[in-house]
């Protein structure tokens, strides 16, 4: 779930709607650590309060799921061990929950710190945009791919592209030497990762007609918590740019996976 859907947590209704299509999908709801800085960063004190004691609830005695990046570091070194999972170990199970002794400067430094990242992320795709558009036109693919989906398949997928920048994340991740050959068999968390990143190409500088307000990269981040679990997984999200990208990464790509607006998981219109 990202933040468009936190408001439901603190919800007596729907919070009952929750539980109710949880148990029978058996699923659970595992807040994480983006849901929390979201929380932290809200400019209302009293929805701070309110969201955060919510996710406190939820998280019950589990910690939140923790970091993105994290989780890849973890999922790297399984894969040099040649394992497909990983263990969350004690010190990142992090419970950073929103509470009244919150104070101004925690709330100023989580929105400082989200805007400094999603202007970075802004900027890296700006800067690459117009040389990518004027390759593409020379090259006489300019709106060769109709869809995220589309480029995903025919051209990310390409074992020189995801050699390159798979290397390079490997590298800005702090991870030992080289990926293993095998790294998106034994590890589905990278393989999301490297999807959304490509989405996010496509979406900020290969797309003939860019989109207007891409996910950024808290958002695009959150789909990497969907490997977390294989047997069935659902990202709750009512931010339509996010759901459309997210879509078009997993749907019909990764198995047991959906891609709901709030109103349809609680059933409130069909799915």
């Amino acid at each position: 779930m990202d933040a468009t859907f936190l408001k439901h947590l603190a919800d007596p209704a729907a919070a009952a709607t929750i539980r109710r299509v949880t148990r029978m999908c058996h699923l659970r709801v595992w807040p994480s650590k983006i849901n929390s800085i979201e929380v932290i960063k809200d400019p209302s004190p009293g929805r701070r309060l309110l969201l955060g004691r919510a996710i406190a609830e939820w998280c019950g005695s589990s910690a939140l799921l923790p970091w993105p990046p994290q989780i890849l570091q973890l999922a790297g070194h399984a894969a040099l061990r040649g394992e497909n999972n990983c263990e969350i170990p004690k010190e990142m199970q992090q419970v950073l929950v929103p509470t009244e002794e919150d104070s101004r400067e925690d709330q100023n430094r989580a929105q400082l710190w989200v805007r400094e990242s999603e202007d970075a992320f802004d900027r890296a795709h700006g800067e690459v945009r117009q040389e990518l558009q004027d390759i593409l036109k020379e090259k006489g693919l300019h709106g060769q791919w109709p869809t995220a989906a589309a480029f995903l398949d025919e051209e990310w997928s390409k074992p020189e592209n995801q050699q390159h920048f798979t290397q390079l994340f490997w590298t800005h991740f702090d991870l030992p030497g080289e990926p293993p050959a095998n790294l998106f068999a034994l590890s589905e968390a990278w393989r999301i990762f490297m999807d959304a990143f490509g989405a996010s190409v496509y979406d900020r500088a290969v797309a003939k007609e860019q989109k207007r307000n891409p996910p950024g990269v808290m958002d695009l981040l959150q789909v990497v918590y969907l490997s977390m679990h294989t047997a069935a997984r659902i990202l709750v999200t009512n931010d339509k740019g996010l759901a459309t990208t997210a879509t078009a990464i997993l749907s019909g790509r990764y198995p047991n996976v959906r891609v709901m607006d709030a109103e349809s998981f609680l059933g409130r219109s069909p799915a």
